[in-house]
C-alpha cells in the first residue's frame, strides 16, 4: 500500500514559542492550571501525568492522556517553551489547537510543525 492511501492514524504538533512570564516559565505549580485548561479544552481526557522540576528554575512535564499525550519542557533563561501535542484520529483542527495553546499560556512568536501520521 503506498503512503498515499493509508488513513491518518493521529497528528503531532510540535511547538515552541516565547513567554515572558518568569513564574510561568519557572514555577510548574503556577503553570499547572493553566496547561490543564489547554488539556481541557482541547477535549483530551487526561489518564496520568508526570513532572519535573528543575533547579534553579525551570520544568518538564508529561500528560498522558486516552486519546493522545502533551509533553512541555521549558527553558525560562531564554523565556522559551516547547510543547509536543499528538492527538489520535483523523481530523485535528490544527488552527484552533494553535490559537488556544497561544491564548492560554500567552505565547508569543509561535512556531511549530504538524505531522499527520
Amino acid at each position: 500500500m503506498s503512503r498515499e492511501h493509508e488513513s491518518v492514524r493521529g497528528t503531532h504538533f510540535m511547538m515552541k514559542g516565547i513567554i515572558l512570564s518568569d513564574e510561568f516559565l519557572s514555577s510548574l505549580p503556577y503553570a499547572r492550571p493553566y496547561l490543564e485548561r489547554i488539556i481541557r479544552e482541547l477535549h483530551l481526557s487526561t489518564v496520568s501525568h508526570t513532572s519535573h522540576s528543575f533547579l534553579p528554575h525551570g520544568y518538564s512535564c508529561s500528560y498522558l492522556c486516552t486519546d493522545g499525550h502533551m509533553n512541555i519542557h521549558t527553558y525560562p533563561d531564554e523565556h522559551i517553551i516547547y510543547i509536543t501535542i499528538f492527538v489520535i484520529g483523523e481530523y485535528v483542527n490544527e488552527n484552533h489547537m494553535i490559537h488556544t495553546i497561544c491564548q492560554i499560556g500567552n505565547i508569543q512568536n509561535m512556531t511549530y510543525r504538524v505531522i499527520h501520521q
